[in-house]
């Protein structure tokens, strides 16, 4: 499938970096990959359709720790249509956020951990 979307940072777009999905969850195909436009803009075809991990790199202005959680261990989930969607957006605070809500003690198991706002 041709996916579109943006990568924000706090709502403000990402101005560069790669994007990246690979298949996951019984999902086929190869990772697919793409540069963020300086607008925080992507395009990438041929991603596999179903779920998808999405891993951010080089993205400016992270802290270490948040590029690493993006980059090498990334909690984001995005499930691609088979029929063509709405652009994808994706925003890294957010992300992170969920991501660290889902790793608190004592907070439940979100089924949708990961999956967000297309």
């Amino acid at each position: 499938a041709s996916v579109e979307g943006v990568i924000l940072n706090s709502g403000e777009p990402v101005p560069s970096g790669w994007v990246e999905f690979q298949p996951a969850d019984g999902a086929v195909g190869d990772i697919r990959s793409a540069r963020i436009e300086s607008d925080g803009s992507f395009h990438v075809d041929r991603v596999a359709i179903g779920r998808n991990v999405v891993r951010l790199v080089d993205l400016p202005g992270l802290p270490p720790g948040a590029a690493s959680v993006l980059a090498i261990t990334p909690p984001i989930r995005r499930t691609i249509p088979s029929a063509p969607g709405g652009p994808i957006r994706i925003d890294v605070i957010e992300e992170l956020i969920r991501f660290q809500n889902a790793k608190a003690p004592g907070s439940p198991a979100d089924s949708r951990a990961g999956e967000g706002r297309p």
